[in-house]
This record gives C-alpha cells, structure tokens and sequence, in this order.
C-alpha cells in the first residue's frame, strides 16, 4: 500500500513489505519533506507556464528538473548497494538543491516570482538542505572512511553499514 499524504503535508505511512524484501514502507522524513517540496515545485512550474513570461520557459524546465530530481535521488538511496552508493545519491540530491536555489533566485531577480513566493520556497529549500547535510554527516561519520593528512596522519572511521 502507499502512504497516505493529505494536501496540508500531514503523512502517515502504512507498514508494508514488498514481495521477496524485506522492507518496511515507512517513509523517512527527509523522504517526506523532498517529496512534498517536488510537489510544490511541481505547482509552481504550473503556475509559472500558464501566467509567467513565456520567453523563461526553458528556466521554468530547469527549475521543474532540478528541484523534481532532489527527491528522485534520495529515493534512490534508499535502495543503494553500498554505503558509498548512499552517500554518493545524497550527494547529487544536494547539488540539484543547490541548483535549485540558483534558479529560484534567478526568477526572484526577473520578478517572475514574488518576494513572498520565492521567501517560502527558499525556506522549505533550506529545511531541505539541512536535512540532507545532517544525512550526509551521519553517513560519513558511520562509514569507514580513511583520512590521510598532509602530515601524513591516518584516521579511521569504524564501519557501521
């Protein structure tokens, strides 16, 4: 079954397991926050296209591309092959969050978003953001990561994957 998310951002997830994995269907909250902000992305493309300039079409695509994408790889963490795999798809999920951010700016500076729009955007962005730098630490932190100094010191991380 999937999870039942009302329009106001409450979720709740159902337990389930998919055939053969053993896997909980319960969603994680930096899944949900992604989730809910591709929505918003989504809605505000739409709005874009229909009243906005026409002629920042291809901006309203990278927006829509960019800020879709950041959820689409954290989904994708969840089924990675490695601890390496993981870190590597929250990478890439926080650096279509900092394109994101650019665009968003981008159409703040060409008045195609209101100041309020873009304000509430960015904060929902920055939540995200935070999120996925706090994963991102945890992850490194847990993985088994060798560190060589320019003073040729090692330090070894214990691995917890």
């Amino acid at each position: 079954t999937m999870p039942n998310v009302s329009i106001f951002g409450e979720a709740k997830s159902e337990k389930s397991k998919l055939p053969g994995l053993m896997y909980e269907n319960r969603e994680s909250p930096l899944s949900l926050k992604s989730n809910a902000f591709s929505g918003r992305v989504i809605k505000m493309a739409r709005y874009l296209y229909t009243s906005g300039n026409k002629r920042f079409g291809s901006v309203y695509n990278q927006i829509l591309r960019s800020g879709t994408s950041i959820s689409a790889n954290i989904a994708e963490s969840q089924f990675a092959q490695s601890s390496a795999d993981f870190i590597t798809k929250l990478h890439i999920a926080l650096k279509e969050a900092n394109e994101t951010r650019m665009w968003l700016n981008m159409l703040k500076e060409s008045q195609s978003l209101t100041f309020a729009q873009h304000e509430s955007m960015s904060a929902d962005l920055d939540e995200l953001i935070a999120m996925l730098v706090a994963s991102l630490n945890t992850s490194k932190r847990n993985q088994n990561i060798v560190i060589k100094s320019k003073w040729k010191r090692t330090v070894i991380f214990r691995v917890q994957w």
